[in-house]
Protein backbone atom coordinates (compact mmCIF):
# COMPACT_ATOMS: atom_id res chain seq x y z
CA UNK A 1 0.00 0.00 0.00
CA UNK A 2 1.24 3.47 -0.86
CA UNK A 3 -0.57 6.71 0.02
CA UNK A 4 0.27 10.39 -0.03
CA UNK A 5 -1.63 13.68 0.08
CA UNK A 6 -2.09 16.97 -1.74
CA UNK A 7 -2.69 19.76 0.77
CA UNK A 8 -3.47 23.44 0.24
CA UNK A 9 -2.63 25.09 3.60
CA UNK A 10 -4.97 27.70 5.13
CA UNK A 11 -2.45 30.52 4.97
CA UNK A 12 -4.05 33.98 4.97
CA UNK A 13 -2.71 34.79 1.53
CA UNK A 14 -4.04 31.58 0.03
CA UNK A 15 -7.41 31.04 1.75
CA UNK A 16 -8.97 34.24 3.14
CA UNK A 17 -10.85 33.85 6.41
CA UNK A 18 -13.94 35.37 4.79
CA UNK A 19 -14.00 32.80 2.02
CA UNK A 20 -17.62 31.98 1.22
CA UNK A 21 -18.87 28.39 1.09
CA UNK A 22 -19.18 28.41 -2.70
CA UNK A 23 -15.64 29.75 -3.04
CA UNK A 24 -14.29 27.00 -0.81
CA UNK A 25 -16.25 24.44 -2.83
CA UNK A 26 -14.63 25.78 -6.01
CA UNK A 27 -11.21 25.37 -4.43
CA UNK A 28 -12.07 21.83 -3.36
CA UNK A 29 -13.02 21.01 -6.95
CA UNK A 30 -9.69 22.41 -8.12
CA UNK A 31 -7.79 20.22 -5.65
CA UNK A 32 -9.89 17.27 -6.81
CA UNK A 33 -8.92 17.95 -10.43
CA UNK A 34 -5.27 18.20 -9.36
CA UNK A 35 -5.58 14.78 -7.74
CA UNK A 36 -7.01 13.30 -10.93
CA UNK A 37 -4.10 14.74 -12.89
CA UNK A 38 -1.72 12.98 -10.52
CA UNK A 39 -3.68 9.71 -10.68
CA UNK A 40 -3.48 9.82 -14.48
CA UNK A 41 0.30 10.20 -14.35
CA UNK A 42 0.60 7.35 -11.83
CA UNK A 43 -1.55 5.05 -13.96
CA UNK A 44 0.53 5.81 -17.05
CA UNK A 45 3.86 5.39 -15.28
CA UNK A 46 2.71 2.08 -13.74
CA UNK A 47 2.20 0.68 -17.25
CA UNK A 48 5.27 2.17 -18.85
CA UNK A 49 8.68 3.24 -17.64
CA UNK A 50 10.71 0.78 -15.60
CA UNK A 51 7.73 -1.37 -14.60
CA UNK A 52 6.48 -2.52 -17.99
CA UNK A 53 3.14 -3.35 -16.35
CA UNK A 54 2.03 -6.74 -17.63
CA UNK A 55 -1.36 -7.14 -16.00
CA UNK A 56 -2.35 -3.52 -15.49
CA UNK A 57 -3.52 -4.28 -11.93
CA UNK A 58 -1.23 -1.72 -10.30
CA UNK A 59 -2.14 0.92 -12.85
CA UNK A 60 -5.87 0.42 -12.32
CA UNK A 61 -5.48 0.50 -8.52
CA UNK A 62 -4.42 4.17 -8.29
CA UNK A 63 -7.23 6.43 -7.12
CA UNK A 64 -7.87 9.80 -5.51
CA UNK A 65 -10.13 10.29 -2.51
CA UNK A 66 -12.42 13.24 -1.93
CA UNK A 67 -11.03 16.69 -1.14
CA UNK A 68 -11.70 17.45 2.53
CA UNK A 69 -11.68 20.88 4.18
CA UNK A 70 -10.48 21.36 7.76
CA UNK A 71 -8.56 23.84 9.90
CA UNK A 72 -5.43 22.39 8.30
CA UNK A 73 -6.55 23.38 4.82
CA UNK A 74 -7.93 21.32 1.94
CA UNK A 75 -6.47 17.84 1.68
CA UNK A 76 -6.81 15.13 -0.95
CA UNK A 77 -5.39 11.62 -0.53
CA UNK A 78 -4.00 9.69 -3.51
CA UNK A 79 -2.91 6.08 -3.22
CA UNK A 80 -2.91 2.43 -4.23
CA UNK A 81 -4.05 -0.49 -2.04
CA UNK A 82 -1.68 -2.95 -3.75
CA UNK A 83 0.76 -4.44 -1.24
CA UNK A 84 3.67 -4.21 -3.69
CA UNK A 85 3.13 -0.56 -4.68
CA UNK A 86 5.54 0.75 -2.03
CA UNK A 87 8.32 -1.80 -2.50
CA UNK A 88 8.38 -1.16 -6.25
CA UNK A 89 8.89 2.53 -5.52
CA UNK A 90 11.47 2.26 -2.72
CA UNK A 91 12.95 -1.19 -3.34
CA UNK A 92 13.52 -3.81 -0.67
CA UNK A 93 13.79 -7.47 0.13
CA UNK A 94 10.98 -10.05 0.10
CA UNK A 95 11.20 -13.20 2.19
CA UNK A 96 8.70 -16.05 2.59
CA UNK A 97 6.41 -15.76 5.62
CA UNK A 98 5.15 -19.33 6.02
CA UNK A 99 6.82 -21.31 3.24
CA UNK A 100 10.51 -22.22 3.16
CA UNK A 101 11.07 -20.49 -0.17
CA UNK A 102 9.51 -18.05 -2.60
CA UNK A 103 8.11 -19.57 -5.80
CA UNK A 104 9.10 -17.19 -8.59
CA UNK A 105 7.58 -17.89 -12.05
CA UNK A 106 10.14 -19.01 -14.60
CA UNK A 107 10.24 -18.03 -18.29
CA UNK A 108 8.16 -21.03 -19.46
CA UNK A 109 5.43 -19.93 -17.07
CA UNK A 110 5.13 -16.35 -18.33
CA UNK A 111 6.47 -16.34 -21.89
CA UNK A 112 4.01 -14.69 -24.23
CA UNK A 113 1.56 -13.98 -21.42
CA UNK A 114 0.27 -10.45 -20.96
CA UNK A 115 -1.79 -11.09 -17.84
CA UNK A 116 0.63 -12.77 -15.49
CA UNK A 117 1.86 -16.33 -14.93
CA UNK A 118 0.13 -19.22 -16.63
CA UNK A 119 0.23 -21.06 -13.28
CA UNK A 120 0.30 -18.83 -10.20
CA UNK A 121 1.14 -21.61 -7.71
CA UNK A 122 2.83 -24.98 -7.68
CA UNK A 123 -0.49 -26.56 -6.71
CA UNK A 124 -2.12 -25.07 -9.81
CA UNK A 125 0.71 -26.50 -11.91
CA UNK A 126 0.22 -29.95 -10.34
CA UNK A 127 -3.52 -29.84 -10.99
CA UNK A 128 -2.91 -29.02 -14.64
CA UNK A 129 -0.01 -31.40 -15.32
CA UNK A 130 -0.64 -34.10 -12.74
CA UNK A 131 1.37 -34.41 -9.52
CA UNK A 132 3.57 -37.20 -10.95
CA UNK A 133 4.73 -34.89 -13.75
CA UNK A 134 5.86 -32.09 -11.42
CA UNK A 135 9.12 -32.37 -9.50
CA UNK A 136 11.92 -30.36 -7.89
CA UNK A 137 15.29 -30.24 -9.61
CA UNK A 138 18.39 -29.31 -7.65
CA UNK A 139 20.37 -26.71 -9.56
CA UNK A 140 23.86 -26.99 -8.11
CA UNK A 141 24.75 -23.88 -6.12
CA UNK A 142 21.82 -22.02 -7.64
CA UNK A 143 18.19 -22.00 -6.47
CA UNK A 144 16.22 -25.24 -7.09
CA UNK A 145 13.70 -25.35 -9.92
CA UNK A 146 10.13 -26.68 -10.06
CA UNK A 147 9.98 -28.68 -13.29
CA UNK A 148 7.00 -30.10 -15.17
CA UNK A 149 6.65 -32.61 -17.99
CA UNK A 150 4.20 -31.01 -20.41
CA UNK A 151 4.14 -33.79 -23.00
CA UNK A 152 5.09 -37.40 -23.59
CA UNK A 153 8.72 -36.84 -24.44
CA UNK A 154 11.51 -35.85 -22.06
CA UNK A 155 12.05 -32.79 -24.26
CA UNK A 156 8.76 -31.45 -22.95
CA UNK A 157 10.23 -31.02 -19.45
CA UNK A 158 10.42 -27.32 -18.62
CA UNK A 159 11.15 -25.21 -15.51
CA UNK A 160 8.08 -23.34 -14.23
CA UNK A 161 9.26 -21.90 -10.90
CA UNK A 162 12.47 -20.95 -9.14
CA UNK A 163 12.60 -21.66 -5.39
CA UNK A 164 14.40 -18.73 -3.81
CA UNK A 165 15.00 -17.96 -0.11
CA UNK A 166 14.49 -14.26 -0.85
CA UNK A 167 14.05 -11.78 -3.66
CA UNK A 168 15.61 -8.33 -3.87
CA UNK A 169 13.43 -5.75 -5.60
CA UNK A 170 15.29 -2.72 -6.97
CA UNK A 171 13.78 0.72 -6.47
CA UNK A 172 11.86 1.72 -9.59
CA UNK A 173 11.02 5.27 -8.44
CA UNK A 174 7.98 5.19 -10.72
CA UNK A 175 5.90 7.28 -8.27
CA UNK A 176 8.62 9.93 -8.04
CA UNK A 177 8.74 10.11 -11.85
CA UNK A 178 4.94 10.34 -12.09
CA UNK A 179 4.82 13.13 -9.49
CA UNK A 180 7.54 15.04 -11.31
CA UNK A 181 5.76 14.62 -14.66
CA UNK A 182 2.39 15.68 -13.23
CA UNK A 183 3.72 18.56 -11.13
CA UNK A 184 3.16 21.37 -13.69
CA UNK A 185 -0.46 20.32 -14.30
CA UNK A 186 -1.16 19.78 -10.60
CA UNK A 187 0.28 23.19 -9.76
CA UNK A 188 -1.73 24.81 -12.55
CA UNK A 189 -5.00 23.25 -11.35
CA UNK A 190 -4.43 24.47 -7.78
CA UNK A 191 -3.30 27.94 -8.93
CA UNK A 192 -6.39 28.30 -11.14
CA UNK A 193 -8.62 27.14 -8.26
CA UNK A 194 -7.01 29.63 -5.88
CA UNK A 195 -7.51 32.45 -8.36
CA UNK A 196 -11.16 31.48 -8.93
CA UNK A 197 -11.83 31.23 -5.19
CA UNK A 198 -10.41 34.64 -4.41
CA UNK A 199 -7.01 33.42 -3.19
CA UNK A 200 -3.73 34.88 -4.31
Amino acid sequence: MLDFKITVPPAAKEIPARLLAEKRAALERGVQRAGQRLVGALKEQSLRGALHGRTGTLSRSWAAGTAVSSHLGITLAVGSPMVYAAILEHGGEIRPVKAKALTIPFAANVEGRERGPLYKTVDALKQAMGSKNVFTLKNGSKAPLIMAKTGKSDRSIKPFFVLAPKATIPAKRYVSIAVENASPKVTAEISNALAASGGK
